[in-house]
């Protein structure tokens, strides 16, 4: 199950521009809605908003992985890198709500 809350946290994020698919930010939210109700514990429901949270805010902010391709002096696997450890740390949010 933990890729599915990944993969539907990605999916939230396609809500946004420029591909603007709304319709599957509702179906992302209802299913960790889902995930919550139905956790064990107060562990798993904050595990459960860690693991959307990642792929919401991987997917979401992948721009900034090209944002390091237009700087001369640094390589481009480090925006990825920098995107990953980004979203780790803003997943917290959804864990916490």
């Amino acid at each position: 199950m933990p890729f599915a809350l990944i993969g539907a946290g990605a999916l939230a994020a396609t809500g946004f521009q420029p591909l603007a698919l709304w319709p599957c930010t509702l179906a992302a939210l209802a299913l960790l809605i889902d995930r919550i109700e139905h956790a064990r514990s107060a562990r798993h429901a904050a595990l459960s908003g860690w693991l959307f949270g990642m792929g919401y805010f991987t997917l979401g902010n992948n721009w900034i992985a090209t944002a390091f391709t237009y700087q001369a002096q640094m390589p481009a696997w480090l925006g990825w890198i920098a995107v990953v450890l980004l979203a780790i740390y803003l997943a917290v949010f959804p864990a916490l709500a």
